[in-house]
């Protein structure tokens, strides 16, 4: 789905059926738009550049804080601290970032996590004149890979990221190794 970890519908639907049928609209005539405007082009060559990533965890929560959260917590609450906890055990082990180079016409991007719209559009400005698509989700360790502002703003994705805010830093160097030779 590319970078969507801050867009959803829940953004921009208020819950009315009229709403609901716009939205869904919009979304159908972008969808059409795009494969009505798609070209077969042929591509020269195929080239994967992948980089090791390791995203700081947050410093607002400890360990002892998640193990306690999965005692005393139930449901949501405790499954939440214990994937927290698991992310932060295996924070030694990278998250691969990949490119998918087919020659200069073509690139496909992969990310971990549920990143947030701006790396699409941060990656995107590296290769203007090159098509790219983005997967996101790959490894959904990190949960919400949120921007730094994102964290003095609020909101339920900062909220529920297992990353620090320098996490916007580390996840752009790495956009940078895999997409610019």
């Amino acid at each position: 789905t590319g970078c969507a970890g801050n867009v959803t519908a829940g953004k921009y639907n208020n819950g009315t059926a009229d709403n609901r049928a716009l939205f869904t609209r919009k979304i159908y005539e972008a969808m059409a738009r795009s494969g009505a405007e798609s070209k077969e082009v042929p591509l020269a060559q195929c080239n994967w550049r992948t980089t090791p990533l390791r995203l700081p965890v947050r410093a607002d929560r400890s360990d002892e804080e998640l193990k306690d959260g999965i005692r005393r917590g139930s449901g949501q609450s405790a499954s939440r601290a214990a994937l927290e906890l698991a992310y932060r055990r295996r924070i030694g082990t990278p998250i691969v970032v990949s490119a998918l180079h087919f020659g200069p016409e073509a690139v496909l991007l992969h990310l971990p996590g549920e990143a947030f719209v701006e790396y699409q559009i941060y990656a995107r400005s590296l290769v203007p004149e090159t098509w790219l698509g983005v997967a996101a989700y790959g490894d959904l360790g990190p949960g919400y890979i949120c921007m730094h502002h994102s964290f003095e703003e609020g909101g339920y994705e900062p909220i529920d990221s297992f990353c620090a805010p320098e996490s916007e830093g580390a996840l752009k160097q790495a956009i940078r190794e895999v997409l610019l030779p």
